[in-house]
């Protein structure tokens, strides 16, 4: 079990290679690596939208499987190297 509080780390490469892994390959461990990820941010967030909290927790998922099995490699790429480098989700 993960320690509360601890850090959450993980390279630019490994970061990459999962989102390749859910677009291309369409790997179920690899979008819940993914979501674990982002876990803390997302329930974070969802504190700021007006509908309950298990709705905007879910709303938030769905954005973010949508927006990785678009599969516009360019585009995708970019704003997850963006957002995981600025920590903005």
């Amino acid at each position: 079990m993960e320690k509360e509080g601890a850090s959450r780390f993980m390279s630019d490469d490994e970061f990459m290679k999962l989102v390749e892994l859910a677009q291309n390959k369409s790997d179920v461990e690899a979008m819940n690596a993914i979501f674990q990820y982002f876990d803390p941010d997302i329930k974070r967030l969802s504190k700021f939208i007006r509908m309950p909290k298990e709705d905007a927790i879910q709303s938030m998922k769905t954005e973010l499987l949508e927006f990785i099995m678009k599969n516009n490699e360019s585009l995708a790429i970019s704003c997850f190297r963006l957002l995981y480098r600025r920590q903005l989700i």
